[in-house]
């Protein structure tokens, strides 16, 4: 390492570190001489001396470290010097490869017999096509006395494994002082890089997004499907996040991170890879069901199939969100192993759990499953007319749990989906939104019948509400006075139809209030003492 040079980087790095909080400091560089054996330092296991070794390096205190490591190897002038820096540079290595866990470490002064004799196996490190294990060594030191060492064969791997797995160039490029603190389980170095490659990840990912959303529009102009324009619009906002978290992951791979930290950022990433594609999924969906929306508007002339259709993707779409970010929060939840191990604990007592819940909930969930039923069955659709506990009104919006009833007078009828599935109601467009409509009045025994027929299929024909579907007078009863006609005639939906019986109902009156003066309105007669119908 190079020797600490006062510059502004420096002093602005202090400063973050004071306001970062306490931060463990190097009690001695590299090239200081060892300190003085320490007679209660227990050696006597591997267990006790890899922890001791591993807490010294955790306290930076690389010269007390190097006492639980066999130097024989090195020439004895050079391990005062050598033997603090490897011991920096081992910790560095089984921070990046090889979690240890001191349960797996015998703690018996002979050791584990089935790792050989006077070896105590670690772990093993990935170096390149070959593993290189990490051995604790039992060295004789004096009659009857054993201590136990990090064995003279991995002290010898030591530079390969650095090489390999160890910090790269930063130490050459940067002052000390970068690796002589560190917070969380990561060196001062560590926290620049962060806080240095997640913005540039932001502004990269943004930049590199543009090119390629523009790459895909072109392609999608020289075809004729839209969905492709749909799939780019959808996934604008999530490849540039999809990007950034590339980039980002790219970009840590250089700050050498320890293994819990970069277990951490892992699934940190991974999570967002998880959470970016259900985003974009979402947004096709909504992106689709609004594009669909638009070119299935509502209008007198739109088919039962468009609001079939319609019906089915909103009612879909829900269902797909529920189900998309419910798969997303279970695979997130398995990218962390504690909260793995805290999803199988729930598992384990969720019988009784799930019981009460679904009890509770049942009504709840049955109507969720009755929504999925509708969809997929569709007695009612979205527009469609309805009369449903005693009121007339429009389907205007479908639900997972209930459906909105626009009520004529402009009320709003919420009703619980399972309602339509259980019980009757009537559906006047589930086949066809034309509908036939009636309209009776009552004339004097003496009316012209078929000339009141001919009137009103003229003015009827005439008429722009008049789908060409059915027209007709009947009389339908006798009273004592009168006679009951009924006018039978039809309209593209029943909005249409209502106003059209209105203007025929209005019409016909006025006709019959003229026809002859209005002689043939109901009347009744006085013959001697008696009323007498038309006499």
């Amino acid at each position: 390492m190079n020797s600490w040079r006062v510059s502004g980087t420096n002093l602005l790095f202090i400063a973050l570190i004071a306001l970062c909080g306490p931060l463990t400091h190097l009690h001695a560089g590299p090239h200081d001489g060892l300190p003085v054996l320490n007679e209660d330092w227990d050696r006597s296991t591997p267990r006790r001396s890899m922890r001791q070794y591993l807490d010294a390096c955790r306290d930076n205190d690389y010269l007390s470290a190097a006492y639980y490591m066999d130097l024989s190897g090195i020439p004895r002038s050079q391990q005062q010097k050598q033997g603090p820096e490897l011991a920096w540079k081992l910790k560095f290595v089984l921070d990046r490869t090889l979690w240890v866990d001191y349960e797996l470490i015998s703690d018996e002064p002979t050791g584990k017999p089935e790792d050989g004799a006077r070896t105590d196996k670690i772990g093993e490190i990935e170096l390149g096509r070959r593993t290189v294990p990490v051995l604790m060594s039992r060295v004789w030191v004096g009659p009857d006395q054993y201590i136990w060492l990090i064995s003279a064969q991995t002290v010898q791997q030591i530079p390969e494994l650095y090489r390999v797995h160890g910090a790269g160039r930063a130490p050459e490029l940067l002052d000390p002082v970068f690796f002589e603190y560190r917070f969380w389980e990561l060196y001062a170095w560590q926290w620049v890089g962060i806080g240095l490659f997640i913005p540039l990840a932001l502004l990269l990912g943004w930049l590199l997004s543009f090119p390629l959303l523009k790459l895909a529009q072109i392609i999608a102009r020289r075809t004729n499907i839209q969905w492709d324009d749909i799939i780019i619009e959808a996934a604008r906002w999530p490849v540039r996040v999809f990007l950034t978290l590339v980039l980002a992951k790219l970009s840590f791979n250089y700050l050498k991170f320890s293994v819990p930290v970069q277990a951490t950022t892992d699934g940190i990433i991974q999570s967002g890879f998880i959470l970016t594609t259900a985003w974009m999924i979402s947004r096709f969906v909504s992106l689709a069901a609004e594009s669909l929306r638009e070119r299935l508007k509502e209008s007198g002339e739109e088919s039962l199939q468009s609001r079939g259709a319609r019906t089915q993707l909103i009612v879909l779409r829900r269902v797909i969100n529920i189900i998309l970010y419910m798969i997303a929060g279970a695979l997130i939840l398995t990218q962390f192993e504690v909260l793995r191990e805290i999803g199988m604990s729930l598992l384990a007592s969720a019988g009784v759990a799930g019981l009460v819940i679904g009890l509770a909930a049942q009504n709840t969930i049955s109507n969720l499953l009755s929504g999925i039923q509708l969809a997929i069955t569709q007695p009612i659709r979205i527009g469609d007319t309805v009369i449903v506990e005693g009121e007339w009104g429009w389907i205007e919006e479908i639900n997972l749990t209930y459906v909105v009833v626009k009520v004529w007078d402009l009320r709003r009828l919420v009703v619980p989906i399972k309602r339509f599935l259980d019980s009757p109601f009537q559906n006047w467009t589930k086949v066809s939104p034309e509908i036939l409509g009636t309209v009776y009045f009552y004339t004097d025994y003496t009316a012209p019948i078929e000339r009141i027929r001919e009137e009103l299929e003229r003015y009827v024909k005439a008429h722009n509400l008049f789908n060409d579907m059915a027209v007709g007078l009947v009389v339908t009863d006798v009273k004592e006075s009168t006679l009951q006609i009924r006018a039978l005639v039809s309209a593209a939906d029943s909005g249409k139809l209502w106003d059209l019986r209105c203007a025929v109902r209005e019409h016909m009156i006025q006709y019959i209030q003229q026809l002859d003066n209005g002689k043939y309105l109901p009347r009744t007669r006085l013959v001697g003492d008696e009323l007498t119908p038309g006499g």
